[in-house]
């Protein structure tokens, strides 16, 4: 998996550093003559790939699962819905879900405003 090397603003900040003194360093060089600056080129190039490749086997690889909160017949169920939150078919398979477990539900639904509502309020 690639990894991101953007992750904070301080990151991005180095990054234009170096990238720019990547190109001065070859301008540089080329200004010196021509084969100079293809070697700086191949260079800062090989060195950049091989710092990249270094950074991404010694970087620790991240959890893909979460340890299971609360008791074993406890299921979390998380339901994101819009205007199907009161819908009968939805409650259906929440109850078919939670059978024979306790269940922690929660709903996360936009508000739900009909087209006049939306243009003579000042909600979004």
């Amino acid at each position: 998996m690639a990894r991101n090397p953007l992750r904070s603003e301080a990151e991005a900040f180095r990054f234009v550093l170096l990238t720019a003194g990547y190109f001065a360093l070859i301008v540089a060089a080329a200004a010196i003559g021509r084969w100079i600056g293809v070697a700086m080129f191949l260079l800062l190039t090989g060195l950049a790939i091989w710092r990249l490749t270094r950074s991404a086997e010694a970087e620790p690889r991240e959890r893909t699962s979460v340890p299971h909160r609360g008791g074993a017949d406890v299921r979390r169920i998380l339901v994101v819905a819009n205007e199907t939150v009161g819908g009968g078919e939805l409650l259906d398979v929440l109850r078919r879900r939670a059978e024979g477990v306790r269940e922690e539900v929660l709903v996360v639904t936009p508000a739900l405003n009909s087209p006049l509502r939306r243009w003579a309020s000042d909600e979004d």
